[in-house]
C-alpha cells in the first residue's frame, strides 16, 4: 500500500505522524509533500495500485486549501488529522470522507494502530517470532493457523 503524506513542514504533529508512517513502511512506498500545490499535482497523475492519503491540516485555512481539491481524493483512502475540534472544522473534514479522523491534540498511538492496519505492515505479535506457527497475515485481523490438513485462515 502506497502512502501519500502531506504536512506543513512547520507542523510538529506532522513530524510525529511522518515518523509513524516511516516506521510502518520502512521508508518504502511513501511519498511526502510539504505544500498543497505539490500534493494536488501528484493527485492529478495516474495512480496504479492502492493508496492512502495521510493529511495533517495545521490550520483551518490549510484545510480549506485541501478541500478545493476534494475531487482528486475520490477512490483514495484518507486519514485526516484536523487542527481543532470545532464543529465547523470537523464538518469540513468529513466532506473528504476520511476512513479515520483525528486531531492535532489526539492520540497518536490510536493513529499508529489504524495506519498499521490500513497499510498492512507486518506487526510483531508479543512473544512470537517468525518461527512460530501463527503468523499475522498483512491484511485485516486474520491469522494463519496451520492444521493437520493444511493452512486455514480464521478471523478473530
Amino acid at each position: 500500500m502506497k502512502v501519500l503524506f502531506y504536512a506543513n513542514p512547520q507542523s510538529m504533529v506532522g513530524h510525529k505522524v511522518r515518523e509513524i508512517i516511516t516506521t510502518l513502511t520502512g521508508g518504502r512506498e511513501e511519498e511526502n509533500f510539504q505544500t498543497v500545490a505539490d500534493l494536488s499535482l501528484r493527485l492529478r497523475q495516474p495512480m496504479m495500485g492502492n493508496f492512502i492519503a495521510v493529511i495533517v491540516a495545521a490550520s483551518r485555512e490549510e484545510l480549506a486549501h485541501i478541500l478545493i481539491n476534494w475531487h482528486f481524493f475520490l477512490g483514495i483512502r484518507i486519514v485526516l488529522i484536523l487542527p481543532d475540534r470545532e464543529e465547523d472544522t470537523v464538518s469540513r473534514g468529513h466532506s473528504l470522507r476520511p476512513r479515520f479522523m483525528s486531531y492535532a491534540d489526539g492520540d497518536l498511538n490510536e493513529l499508529a494502530a489504524v495506519l498499521d492496519k490500513m497499510i498492512g505492515s507486518p506487526m510483531d505479535i508479543q512473544g512470537l517470532d517468525n518461527s512460530h506457527p501463527i503468523q499475522r497475515v498483512t491484511r485485516g485481523n486474520h491469522f494463519l493457523q496451520p492444521t493437520k490438513g493444511g493452512n486455514n485462515v480464521t478471523s478473530r
